[in-house]
């Protein structure tokens, strides 16, 4: 397996903004509490879990970098996509969507 790693010029390199790719895995997930819950609660675990091909990884993993990123995983080319984002921004995302979404 390809592991891709964008730290920079997301946009380039996959062709949405690091919010569209937070907003696209938020969707297709659907579980936004669960999400929450796991990703700010829970910091004994490595990630918030596989979610069909979406991984969030809240900066916990002593394998991998200490950061937070959204994976998703392209079964058709075996390849990983992994998106970083800072603490702050992550947050700044989570904030967003649900003032965006959740009613």
């Amino acid at each position: 397996m390809n592991i891709r790693k964008i730290k920079d010029d997301v946009f380039e390199k996959i062709g949405i903004n690091k919010y569209e790719f937070f907003v696209s895995a938020m969707d297709y997930i659907n579980d936004f509490p669960d999400i929450i819950n796991e990703f700010y609660t829970d910091a004994t675990e490595t990630s918030s879990g596989e979610y069909l091909g979406f991984l969030i990884n809240g900066g916990w993993d002593n394998e991998d970098e200490t950061a937070v990123y959204i994976s998703e995983y392209d079964y058709l080319n075996n390849v990983e996509i992994r998106v970083y984002f800072s603490y702050e921004e992550i947050l700044q995302y989570f904030l967003m969507y649900y003032f965006k979404n959740i009613h």
